[in-house]
């Protein structure tokens, strides 16, 4: 690194989940990998255990609900850029239709993103949808500042790994029969009754294996999917460290949305991204950002109902060459905004409510503390597991 590269490396605190799976693992690799790339001395923080990460002169988060909360309560008076990977208030609408409790997940979102929302100095959203509605959140709390004092950059989801583009790694199919691919979670959003109708009519027209990497973890369907299933040639492997060989197995990546949610608006796939980068077909819903683009593109197959997907799986062929995606996803590019941003970051002028939101976030944490140390007193245990009787002392 030359002399001026060193005199503007930066002690970045970088918080995330690296030890998730799924998308907020490879979104915190993603950005501490392009850090690092561009000369600045990045020190990881596990939103799940934060650290005050004292040293540092900016702090980043990578991912949404954990790393949005940890990073707003280390970042003091430092630069703060926040990653939004999604609207978290259409996530959360998509709680709620999974049956979460209203209040509670009201609630829940407010704590975690209006002190967010109020104090960050720059946003990252997972698409351009998602920073348009960020910006009419930023409004409605009085942020009225532009995007010269206030920057708001889309980073999508970055092409992941590095297949040749246009190689496939997958094994061809024995024998004339299809391989379908399902990966990531079975999440709010995740349509698994509608998956589950599809791969029905599929394996009553040909002969069908399929086979299921990932699933458990958040509050959707995969036992009743499992159940349904039960009996079909279904191959569950929850999962895995590396799913490679499960992928290199399949001809096509299914992944169907609910329709009662706005979140696939403003949402994004990594689930396709990786399916497309393993040489894979991939039929999934119209509607977010990334499948729109790729269909438009001759990429992916964007579908509307059931019938259009049991076309699309049953129409085989070769998947398009993916270099057009491999360019256009490329890691250091997408991520070139927040590079731009670390070479001067500054404050951005908060909410006039900032605030009054930190005083009664200071407030509730410290009743929190306080409540979790008399649940720990053996008095209060002693209390909860004592038949107490009236009258009785």
């Amino acid at each position: 690194m030359s002399e001026a590269g060193r005199s503007s490396a930066l002690q970045v605190a970088l918080v995330g989940e690296p030890q998730a799976r799924g998308f907020a693992a490879a979104r915190f690799e993603h950005f501490r990998a392009a850090i690092a790339s561009a000369g600045h001395v990045v020190t990881p923080v596990d939103a799940r255990a934060p650290v005050p990460a004292e040293h540092a002169d900016v702090v980043v988060s990578a991912g949404i609900y954990g790393p949005t909360e940890a990073a707003v309560r280390i970042a003091g008076e430092r630069p703060l850029w926040v990653d939004l990977p999604g609207d978290p208030f259409a996530d959360a609408q998509a709680v709620v239709a999974r049956g979460g409790d209203p209040q509670r997940v009201a609630e829940d979102s407010a704590r975690v993103f209006l002190p967010a929302l109020a104090r960050a100095d720059a946003f990252s959203t997972i698409s351009v949808v998602s920073r348009w509605t960020l910006v009419g959140q930023l409004g409605l709390i009085g942020r009225w500042v532009g995007p010269e004092e206030l920057p708001v950059h889309p980073i999508p989801i970055a092409w992941p790994g590095a297949p040749a583009p246009g190689v496939g790694t997958r094994v061809p199919s024995d024998g004339g029969g299809l391989r379908i691919l399902l990966a990531g979670s079975f999440n709010t959003w995740f349509d698994e009754d509608a998956v589950a109708d599809v791969l029905i009519e599929v394996m009553q027209r040909t002969d069908t294996v399929v086979e299921v990497t990932g699933g458990p973890g958040q509050p959707g369907g995969y036992d009743r999917f499992v159940a349904r299933m039960a009996g079909r040639p279904v191959r569950f492997h929850a999962w895995v460290d590396d799913p490679a060989p499960v992928f290199a197995r399949c001809d096509v990546l299914l992944t169907l949305d609910r329709a009662d949610l706005w979140e696939p608006y403003a949402g994004s796939r990594t689930r396709v991204l990786s399916a497309r980068a393993a040489g894979l077909r991939v039929v999934a819903s119209a509607g977010p950002e990334l499948v729109d683009e790729l269909a438009g593109a001759g990429q992916v197959e964007a579908v509307r109902s059931r019938a259009e997907a049991v076309k699309a799986l049953l129409a085989r062929g070769p998947a398009p060459d993916a270099s057009w995606i491999a360019h256009r996803y490329d890691p250091a590019r997408v991520v070139a905004p927040l590079l731009d941003w670390l070479r001067a970051p500054r404050r951005a002028p908060a909410a006039p409510i900032s605030g009054v939101l930190d005083h009664a976030m200071r407030a509730q944490r410290r009743s929190e503390d306080e409540l979790s140390a008399i649940r720990r007193t053996w008095a209060f245990k002693l209390g909860r597991f004592t038949p107490w009787r009236r009258g009785a002392g």
